[in-house]
């Protein structure tokens, strides 16, 4: 940044969140801003209260836990182990569904803007659409060559962003499944990408 002056700046903790005993692979607000979601490598997620810093619930699974994301009512957190996703009722703290399609681990999910479906980006090279409602398979997205390690859908809904290990970001177009473009330039791979609030831009990173 250039000719920047920063004066005054202070950064105030307002809690610390104590609770995991692996690495913190990702953490997700909800809607309301009121929980918060962390998932670990020590296989599980927790739902921190926002206000107090304390702890609401433990989810325990099986293997780490590398995703994790509210739905839009939040009646309900997706979060990615290993080759699959789930599905977690937060009214009931029982599993909804498991989505099981992908045969390597699922590095990235995304809900759509209306939350009628769950897309996910795996190292098998896919991306996979789901409907919420039946935990069923609609759509396999090809085209990645390697591992895709990020998935964001534009605000509107209509198309899907993915960026991937083959340094290429793919824009696809959510209601056919078929590639809308391929955006190069990375020399490198596209851990990261994300919309402006009004759509027309995508940013990335590597």
């Amino acid at each position: 940044m250039f000719n920047c002056n920063w004066k005054n700046i202070k950064i105030h903790e307002l809690n610390k969140l104590d609770g995991h005993c692996g690495r913190v692979n990702q953490v997700c607000f909800s809607p309301d801003g009121k929980s918060l979601a962390s998932c670990s490598d020590d296989n599980s997620i927790i739902l921190w209260n926002v206000k107090t810093g304390k702890i609401k619930s433990r989810i325990k699974v099986k293997e780490e836990v590398s995703q994790v994301c509210f739905s839009h009512n939040r009646s309900t957190l997706a979060f990615s182990s290993g080759n699959f996703v789930y599905l977690w009722n937060l009214k009931t703290g029982k599993q909804k569904a498991k989505l099981d399609g992908h045969s390597r681990e699922v590095n990235s999910i995304c809900y759509s803007p209306d939350g009628t479906t769950l897309a996910s980006g795996s190292s098998d090279c896919s991306i996979r659409l789901w409907d919420v409602k039946t935990g069923q398979q609609k759509a396999k997205l090809d085209g990645h060559s390697n591992t895709v390690y990020s998935i964001c859908y534009s605000p509107d809904g209509t198309t899907l962003a993915s960026g991937s290990e083959d340094k290429s970001i793919r824009l696809w177009d959510v209601k056919t499944g078929q590639q809308k473009a391929k955006l190069d330039g990375h020399s490198n791979t596209v851990y990261s990408i994300c919309y402006s609030h009004n759509g027309n831009t995508l940013a990335s990173g590597r």
